[in-house]
């Protein structure tokens, strides 16, 4: 999760929703006990998100290879 805050006063985080593009996802998490203590948050991609797609299509392609290497390997 990215961008969490927690803002007790209604009127702060007004302020932060102001600032929200209109379209931008947004994700709330809230007890259903206790409705009153909920969380809204941003849901947008970070660097770690981004990290870890260039890793998988680094990784996939290197994978792909040493699986065709071993299985040809063996059929020497």
């Amino acid at each position: 999760m990215s961008k969490v805050a927690c803002y007790r006063g209604k009127q702060v985080a007004a302020a932060v929703f102001e600032r929200v593009q209109p379209g931008a996802i947004i994700a709330i998490r809230y007890d259903p006990v206790h409705p009153a203590k909920a969380i809204v948050y941003l849901d947008a991609l970070d660097f770690a998100d981004v990290l870890l797609v260039g890793l998988m299509l680094a990784l996939l392609p290197a994978g792909i290879w040493c699986v065709r290497h071993a299985a040809a390997s063996i059929r020497r």
